[in-house]
């Protein structure tokens, strides 16, 4: 059986804390960010790409700057 870890509110969400070990050996860093999803009822956390983060901020903005010549070409 795996690590065990206590669910806390935090104001109007809720935070854990992983072992140590744990995120020693996964290489996992203060501050790092992740991806997090919920499927099938079981919680999946990804480390964040940085680089692919950047692109798709960038994807974002240029499509919200030319989304009616995305939609006319989508036709």
């Amino acid at each position: 059986m795996g690590n065990i870890v206590r669910l806390r509110k935090v104001q109007d969400t809720f935070a854990t804390a992983f072992p140590k070990e744990m995120m020693e050996r996964m290489g996992v860093r203060d501050g790092e960010a992740f991806q997090v999803e919920e499927k099938d009822g079981v919680i999946v956390l990804r480390p964040v790409d940085p680089d692919f983060q950047e692109t798709m901020e960038a994807f974002d903005e240029i499509h919200r700057e030319f989304y009616d010549a995305f939609r006319e070409l989508a036709k």
